[in-house]
């Protein structure tokens, strides 16, 4: 039974379009020794039963059976989820044995994220044809696309929470990508820098301060995670942040991050969470992601804590800075909702972060330099008004006048075709390319070749009017890539928009 696991809705699909929930109930009851009765706990939502089954039979056999399952799997995951950190999931699912039929999909939508207009299009028309393929045997390639395919956050937080921003896509071969991580060093100045700290230095302390009285069973009566401003006003948010140089050039930050920091601690009782931001040169920040970790030792002294950052996709434009900041509570707010990310810790304590030399606190990221792309990723034109099929073609400034060009299939964009230099064109060349290729730069395909303006721009696009060649285009699902030509030879491919034409 092919699924859909959506980490925005909190729903498996199956056949049926929901949980197949006799089947479900009877691999529980035969596989893993659960009863009846737990089986409808766990349905209702019992969350302390799933405490007691931890550790138990039924904990350790749902993994190894996921790992040996080879069930057809969709994955969509919001980025920055209110409700559930994605990593554990993203971790299960890079697990399943390496012939299961997989695809994840990092975006945005459910559990109090942003919703978003185009994303939303995206994710319907992927779950459509997974199910098309695994359920009516389609060959659409569905299978073949991307292992990972993401939605890349907007660069700033008022185009993230607009849901008429259209999202940048990036597709993955393998997840994590294979990016190497950039490492920067926590200074005392409160800076990032690439060089670690060269001798003694004074770090700053986290004074971590719980109202006299105020308990787990206080902060659960305050509504808990949801009532953030509640809950700071008992336990105060304190934080100290660290700021890197303007950025020479635009980067993308794809893939998982991490903060270790080593921390002298007067108690051995605390949290840190880190937050990721990149900052303009009027001090505008843009969330980027966050994670939280904590030690519970008891053992004051020193102690080295990495934090984990929750699985992302951003681009930080050129000039921008990176800033990094530590934290006393999980204070998680993107746009789109917040709330206290973990319970958070009762006891007081004085948490100082070591930026001296021997103790090289440092932030790990998985940073490249930014890619061409391609957008819109999906667009639904109506054939009998005419087709208006408007692209935006990326590229940064370091690309401006590097020639380009744009192909289209009509038999979809995977496996797609081999280029040299290993690059890839996510494309199936048929009848369709040669025709768009003939009829480059003209009223139907405009601007599809030429060169990228100062910013490294271009907007291609095919314009059809209305009549008998749009209407007969009805039904056509039609693939677009750029191919982006420097003066050495292939510069870069981007990924594919698709369009899709209906009545």
């Amino acid at each position: 039974m092919p699924l859909i696991q959506e980490h925005g809705t909190n729903r498996i699909v199956g056949q049926a379009g929901c949980l197949d929930v006799a089947r479900f109930r009877s691999f529980l009851a035969m596989e893993l020794g659960i009863s009846v009765e737990d089986i409808q706990a766990l349905l209702l939502g019992d969350y302390a039963l799933y405490t007691s089954l931890a550790g138990t039979a039924y904990d350790a056999l749902m993994l190894s059976q996921l790992q040996n399952s080879t069930v057809p799997i969709l994955m969509m995951v919001a980025a920055q989820d209110n409700k559930i950190i994605n990593n554990p999931s993203i971790d299960a699912f890079t697990s399943l044995p390496p012939g299961t039929p997989r695809r994840m999909f990092l975006s945005t939508g459910g559990h109090s994220t942003v919703k978003n207009d185009q994303e939303r299009a995206v994710q319907q028309d992927m779950r459509r044809r997974w199910f098309d393929r695994f359920l009516k045997n389609a060959s659409n390639g569905a299978d073949l696309e991307a292992y990972a395919e993401v939605a890349v956050q907007p660069p700033t937080n008022a185009a993230h929470a607009d849901p008429s921003t259209t999202w940048e896509h990036r597709g993955e071969p393998v997840w994590p990508p294979t990016t190497p991580q950039t490492r920067m060093f926590l200074r005392d100045t409160g800076t990032l820098t690439d060089t670690p700290p060269p001798g003694a230095a004074v770090g700053p302390t986290l004074l971590h301060r719980v109202q006299p009285g105020f308990d787990v069973a206080g902060y659960v009566a305050l509504g808990g995670g949801l009532a953030a401003n509640s809950i700071l006003a008992r336990i105060p948010k304190v934080s100290t942040s660290f700021l890197g140089a303007p950025l020479n050039e635009a980067v993308e930050i794809i893939g998982r991050g991490s903060v270790t920091v080593e921390v002298n601690d007067s108690t051995g009782l605390f949290q840190l969470t880190a937050v990721l931001h990149h900052v303009d040169a009027l001090g505008n920040t843009t969330w980027i992601t966050d994670g939280a970790t904590g030690n519970r030792s008891g053992v004051p002294g020193l102690h080295t804590m990495t934090i984990e950052l929750n699985d992302v996709a951003h681009a930080v434009p050129a000039g921008h800075q990176l800033q990094l900041t530590l934290m006393n509570v999980a204070d998680h707010n993107p746009p789109g909702a917040r709330r206290i990310r973990a319970v958070p810790y009762f006891t007081d304590t004085d948490s100082t972060i070591l930026v001296e030399a021997g103790f090289a606190s440092h932030i790990d990221l998985p940073m490249a330099p930014y890619r061409t792309n391609l957008s819109p990723r999906l667009n639904i034109e109506n054939g009998g008004a005419g087709i208006a099929h408007v692209m935006n073609l990326r590229g940064g400034s370091n690309r401006a006048g590097f020639l380009y060009g744009v192909f289209m299939s009509g038999s979809g964009e995977a496996p797609g075709t081999p280029l040299p230099g290993g690059l890839h064109a996510p494309l199936n060349v048929d009848a369709w390319t040669s025709i768009g290729a003939q009829l480059q730069n003209t009223a139907m395909f405009p601007s599809t070749m030429g060169l990228l303006d100062a910013a490294g721009r271009a907007s291609p696009g095919m314009s059809v009017p209305p009549g008998a060649v749009a209407n007969w285009l009805i039904g056509q699902r039609l693939s677009f890539a750029a191919i982006v030509l420097s003066p050495l030879g292939i510069d870069s491919v981007t990924g594919p928009t698709t369009l899709v034409i209906h009545p």
